[in-house]
């Protein structure tokens, strides 16, 4: 069987200092998240590590923390890539055929966040 592999797309959501200590506070237990306040964003940008897996999406799960991104009204997208390592083709009824799953969050800097979702496919010709 293969194994996953979840990986950061695409991050547009900007943070500032003030909402990034807020998140490294709103943690219900040390090292909920994040081991050190350095650790949420960087460049201004929140920060997801790639040690927690496939657990790096930790949005769907913690929703007292998105209640505090909605709280800084935080807007821009966080998309996250599903892989498969090793044998894909046992994955799917195609041979050949690859499908490669993407969904995410969507902030709209005025406190509201949705759920988005897509879709790679490609086949060999």
């Amino acid at each position: 069987m293969s194994e996953a592999i979840v990986r950061v797309f695409a991050n547009t959501v900007k943070i500032t200092p003030k909402c990034s200590q807020a998140l490294y506070d709103g943690q219900e237990y040390d090292c909920e998240v994040w081991v050190g306040p350095d650790e949420v964003a960087k460049d201004g940008r929140l920060q997801f590590a790639p040690r927690y897996g496939a657990s790096i999406d930790w949005i769907d799960e913690k929703e007292h923390l998105v209640e505090i991104l909605k709280k800084h009204k935080v807007s821009g997208d966080i998309s996250f890539i599903h892989l498969f390592d090793g044998e894909r083709e046992q994955m799917f009824d195609v041979p050949e055929t690859k499908i490669v799953r993407i969904w995410g969050y969507r902030f709209d800097g005025k406190g509201n966040m949705k759920k988005t979702k897509g879709a790679i496919r490609w086949s060999a010709r």
